[in-house]
């Protein structure tokens, strides 16, 4: 979420953090109204949270390569795990 926690996440995107919590677990559907809300929170666009695969800039895909290449192997796992998440078939 980038860098910020839920509460912080809530308060921004103007929703309480028990429906957030909710949200996020899927236990409760959201409102077009709320994910607009949420978007805004994160400054990312509306469709982002919409899609199952995240397309990484070519220049970006890069630094995290090169950030990749240099990193201890606590940080590798890290960074698989985070891209996983964006990507089920990505080998690293």
């Amino acid at each position: 979420m980038r860098g910020m926690s839920q509460l912080q996440l809530a308060e921004k995107a103007e929703i309480t953090p028990a429906a957030l919590s909710l949200l996020i677990n899927g236990k409760r559907d959201i409102k077009i109204s709320t994910l607009i809300k949420i978007a805004n929170a994160l400054d990312v666009p509306f469709d982002f949270l919409l899609s199952d695969n995240v397309t990484v800039p070519e220049h970006e895909a890069r630094a995290i390569a090169n950030a990749y290449k240099g990193a201890v192997d606590d940080d590798k796992t890290a960074i698989k795990a985070i891209l996983h998440k964006y990507d089920k078939t990505l080998k690293v």
